[in-house]
């Protein structure tokens, strides 16, 4: 898999969580599910983020590392 399919894949799956929680939340509205989306969702669009920028860098890396082989 590429670099750039795992980051699409990534955003995609981020995309989903959003959508599926966003179903979830209306459900479950209690002390529970508020630590929950403190302790694991509010911080994940950032962790994302700071995953596809280490892909970004990845790639960076692989390609220079091709053009140094040919």
């Amino acid at each position: 898999m590429s670099v750039s399919v795992a980051q699409v894949r990534l955003r995609d799956g981020l995309k989903e969580l959003k959508f599926a929680w966003a179903q979830v939340k209306d459900q479950w509205d209690d002390a529970a599910r508020a630590k929950f989306e403190e302790d694991y969702l509010q911080q994940l669009d950032s962790k994302v983020r700071g995953a596809m920028a280490a892909m970004n860098r990845l790639a960076e890396v692989i390609a220079q590392s091709r053009r140094d082989c040919e």
